[in-house]
């Protein structure tokens, strides 16, 4: 049996580390961070993509090797509207814990960084497709690592939570709130059968 004093005092009954898993020695705390709402999987992360609220996709030319010796493409800013190969948004990396991460063997030098593939998180986001009010689902733009609304059938990266501000340039790049849930939503369109050929997704 060990007793320990640990260096933060809480009401929970949980050990934390604070690294992000790259280094060899963790010193262990007892849990005294806020609990985070987006769940998250460290990726190697190109060195200009890893503000929070981007929006990253992988690179065909950029590999990182795991600890465990796995191959893993670099994640970039995503480029271009609709881009299907969008991964997930970066999110905050001081809210990387043990009970909302997973991914901890991305080597120091290949910036480990935690991208949100589910929950609620902050998007970079311009008002170029219109402004965006809750429950619009939100797409890559091509205003680099940013999204706009969508307004036809597409990859999305998730629906908004709340509301973008009116800006003279529709182009001004600001954050919201969104559930992150990557999917190909259908806008519109007809859906032909036997019966009627009138079904139309909304």
């Amino acid at each position: 049996t060990i007793k320990t004093d640990l260096t933060v005092s809480t009401a929970g009954f949980a050990l934390c580390h604070e690294t992000n898993g790259a280094s060899t020695d963790q010193e262990i705390k007892d849990c005294g961070a806020a609990p985070s709402a987006d769940y998250m999987e460290i990726y190697p992360v190109s060195s200009d993509a890893d503000e929070s609220g981007t929006i990253v996709m992988p690179s065909t030319t950029e590999y990182a090797i795991t600890t465990k010796g796995d191959k893993v493409s670099k994640l970039i800013k995503s480029n271009k509207e609709y881009n299907e190969s969008m991964l997930g948004i970066v999110s905050i990396a001081s809210e990387a814990g043990d009970f909302n991460s997973i991914g901890y063997n991305i080597q120091a030098n290949d910036n480990p960084t935690p991208i949100a593939l589910n929950g609620r998180v902050k998007v970079k986001v311009s008002n170029k497709n219109g402004l965006i009010k809750p429950g619009d689902y939100i797409t890559s733009s091509d205003i680099e690592g940013a999204g706009m609304k969508a307004t036809k059938s597409g990859r999305v990266i998730g629906m908004a939570l709340e509301s973008s501000s009116e800006t003279s340039d529709p182009n001004e790049i600001q954050k919201v709130m969104v559930f992150v849930n990557s999917h190909y939503s259908i806008v519109g369109e007809s859906i032909l059968d036997d019966s009627d050929n009138s079904s139309i997704i909304q």
